[in-house]
């Protein structure tokens, strides 16, 4: 009968992750991680899953990529969590890895700490050191300072170097004290320097010592990444709403989110889709969706990028502010240069639709100036940033007057420019549900016919 190792079996979270890379075409990752896992690396593990998760690679993931680094957030966790109970089922006694060519001496170190209980691993040079540090991990590294050729100071200066173990406490130990070498060992970052006898209470407690300042940092270190990875997620979803300026501002403001209004002067912008409503009833409900996740998505690009929010989708209408939460100087030329910059994208969201077999869109955008109350409104439970007065109304109004490529603005407000607009005409109307006739300019993009 031919026993299985626990390291034969992979983790359900590994396993899992394993198979959302291969889907998402990183096979090489997924068998390296598993490599790494059925060897007992569990060390380099770790560090290839942070590497996986902290990586900057902007390029856009497909979703079985985005599946595979939550599984690997859970094993990261679940390993974590191991370690942990591991120190809770030995009261918290330590993972000791104990460095030295010298086995009588080894030997002196080690049986003490084995008689407490600590977990030692022995390593004989520089590699063995990194094949232990590789294969397990190690909360306490005790290095003989120096036998023969071994050299101790320069170990610990090497570890030290490596952003990979420069937070391990490291202890050098000698047969005989040395002050002046104690003192060389402490200021290139050893923990502390031991020499004979390499027992009893004040040894035992020097150990503690650095023990618990390990696994108390190896603690710290864990919650702040954490807390750092969910600080990166909300980011992410707040993203997908406001710009990047916006939501930096409103997640180191909590107070932002508390319920209240405030009066205040800003640009709206509303663009919608023309014809949308016979488009959608010759597509299936799936393409319906792909064909306004293509053009919302463009457009809340640009938005973002004029320095405006995205406040309601509603339909295949957005609405945006400018001005709001966040001051913006020339909010009004703002808008409309991003009515301008939204007109020129539908080419691209056009590309987009053809390669799936889409129709062609066009879309009409209003733009006005105006005093709204703008604020957190709803529930403790539910809450909404929005804003209310006339000027949104006049918004929608003027969007509706807009044809496919047009932007219809306020005449009196095109003071502080067009936002590089060219001005097809001036006329008066009177929207629904005013009571008197504004003048209006119908402007269109520079380079875009109508």
């Amino acid at each position: 009968m031919v026993l299985m190792s626990s390291f034969d079996v992979l983790p359900s979270a590994l396993a899992a992750a394993h198979y959302y890379f291969c889907a998402a075409n990183e096979q090489e990752l997924a068998e390296q991680l598993n490599e790494l896992w059925r060897t007992q690396q569990l060390e380099a593990l770790h560090r290839a899953i942070e590497s996986a998760l902290n990586s900057n690679d902007s390029t856009p993931k497909d979703v079985h990529y985005i599946a595979a680094l939550q599984e690997l957030k859970n094993l990261q966790v679940h390993l974590h969590s191991l370690r942990f109970e591991k120190l809770k089922a030995t009261d918290n006694k330590g993972h000791i890895l104990v460095v030295s060519p010298d086995e009588p001496i080894r030997k002196q170190v080690c049986r003490p700490l084995e008689r407490i209980g600590h977990h030692l691993k022995i390593a004989s040079s520089e590699r063995s050191t990194y094949d232990a540090l590789a294969r397990q991990h190690s909360e306490l590294i005790l290095i003989d300072l120096a036998v023969d050729n071994f050299r101790g100071l320069q170990l610990l200066r090497k570890l030290k170097a490596d952003p990979q173990y420069s937070n391990l406490p490291i202890i050098l130990f000698a047969k005989s004290p040395n002050t002046d070498i104690a003192a060389e060992a402490i200021s290139s970052g050893a923990y502390d320097f031991l020499s004979k006898p390499f027992q009893g209470a004040m040894f035992n407690a020097r150990i503690a010592a650095a023990l618990n300042n390990s696994q108390q940092r190896e603690l710290e270190d864990f919650e702040n990444r954490q807390a750092e990875r969910k600080h990166q997620l909300m980011h992410q979803l707040a993203g997908r709403f406001l710009n990047h300026a916006v939501v930096d501002t409103l997640l180191s403001q909590p107070q932002g989110t508390d319920l209240g209004g405030e009066l205040r002067e800003v640009t709206l912008l509303m663009c919608d889709m023309r014809g949308f409503t016979t488009i959608a009833d010759s597509l299936e409900p799936q393409q319906v969706v792909t064909l306004l996740n293509h053009y919302l998505g463009a457009m809340t690009e640009v938005v973002h990028e004029h320095g405006g929010i995205v406040n309601e989708f509603e339909g295949d209408s957005l609405l945006a502010l400018f001005n709001a939460p966040l001051q913006l100087h020339e909010h009004t030329v703002s808008a409309l240069r991003c009515a301008v910059a939204m007109q020129q994208a539908i080419q691209e969201v056009n590309e987009k639709n053809a390669r799936d077999q889409l129709p062609n869109i066009g879309i009409g955008v209003g733009v006005v100036r105006g005093e709204v109350v703008v604020g957190n409104m709803g529930s403790e439970r539910r809450t909404k940033y929005g804003v209310v007065g006339s000027p949104v109304n006049l918004a929608a109004r003027l969007q509706s007057a807009a044809a496919a490529g047009e932007i219809v603005a306020l005449a009196s407000q095109l003071g502080e420019g067009a936002g590089g607009a060219r001005i097809l005409r001036t006329q008066k109307v009177l929207p629904k549900g005013f009571l008197n006739e504004v003048e209006v300019a119908v402007l269109v993009a520079p380079d875009v016919e109508v």
